[in-house]
Parts: C-alpha cells; structure tokens; sequence
C-alpha cells in the first residue's frame, strides 16, 4: 500500500497547499479537475466527448492505486478545493514492478505557474527514492508541454526518445510525444 502522508509546501504565490494520497471523498473532486482539464484541449489525449470522467471510476481508481505498493495517486489541496494531482502507476507484470509510469500530472489553470506542478512531483521523486520497489520513473508528455517538460527535466527525467507527429488535434496542428525517464 502506497499511501504519503500529508505534507504542506508554501506556494509561490504565499499561499500554501497540502500534498496527500488521494481518497475516495476526492473523487468528484478528481473528476471536475480531469473534465476542466481536458475541455482546454491540449494536454490530454481523450478529447472532451471520449471518455468523461466520473466520480465513481475515480473512486475505484483512488482505491486500486492505493493497495498497489508500487503506485502512488496524490492530490494538491489549498482548503478543500483539489488544485493538483499526479499519478505513478507500478509496471503491471513481475518484469516491469520496477518501473513506475508517471501519468495524469495536471493542475487548474488558475492555480499554474504558483509551484503546485512542483510540489507534486517533488513528492512524487520523494516516494520513488523512498520505495523498495520502484528503480525507474517515466512518462510521455507531448512536445508542444514545454512547461511540463521544463518541470520533469528539473526533476531530474531526461529525454529518452522520441515519436513524431503520433499527436494530432483538433486544428490540425501536431505533437511529438516525448519520452522521459528518471531512476531515483
């Protein structure tokens, strides 16, 4: 069981935001931060018509997430209001257990640029450096992120490869996904 417990980090604007384990109670919660996530259009794969969000699958996965012991959901909170979230999600077969993928790091638009996207990782970092289990950190973010990608890289992840134009939206505009990889 992956569970963090809370921790609290001032923000750049001087407010401060509590960084936890998700919990079943967050999952509306979840759900409206995921829905306004993908309505901007660019950071998500589903579009807003593919896939809604609600808040009973995001209470089985709060649930699932947290009995893996190789997996961590974790919210930003500033009062009740969930500001922040990231997932790392342990490699499904014994081969990759090792390995953690890093998806779902998303944060209000409101609330970027402040230090929350920060936070989470740092905890995120924190925990994989913590576990027994996980060797290895990755993730896919589209090239066109280049905030996310600033924020990976100063995690530590590096660029470990590369796929061209496998992203194309709605405007017909295209992205790069880009691989990045960490061992804590």
């Amino acid at each position: 069981m992956s569970i963090l417990e809370p921790r609290t980090r001032a923000l750049r604007d001087g407010s401060q935001a509590v960084i936890r384990s998700a919990r079943r109670e967050d999952a509306e919660g979840l759900a409206s931060l995921y829905r306004e996530i993908i309505a901007e259009g660019r950071w998500t794969l589903a579009g807003a018509d593919e896939r809604p969000p609600t808040a009973e699958n995001e209470s089985a996965e709060i649930a699932r997430l947290n009995a893996a012991g190789g997996s961590l959901y974790l919210v930003a909170c500033e009062d009740s209001r969930i500001v922040g979230t990231a997932r790392a999600e342990e490699g499904a077969f014994r081969r990759t257990a090792h390995f953690a993928d890093v998806h779902s790091v998303w944060v209000r638009r409101d609330r970027r640029g402040t230090g929350v996207a920060n936070a989470l990782m740092e905890a995120l970092v924190d925990w994989a450096r913590a576990s027994q289990q996980i060797e290895k950190l990755g993730l896919f973010v589209f090239s066109t992120s280049e905030a996310a990608i600033a924020l990976y890289k100063k995690h530590g992840f590096v660029e470990e490869g590369r796929s061209a134009r496998d992203i194309r939206f709605e405007d017909g505009s295209y992205a790069d996904t880009v691989i990045l990889g960490m061992q804590p």
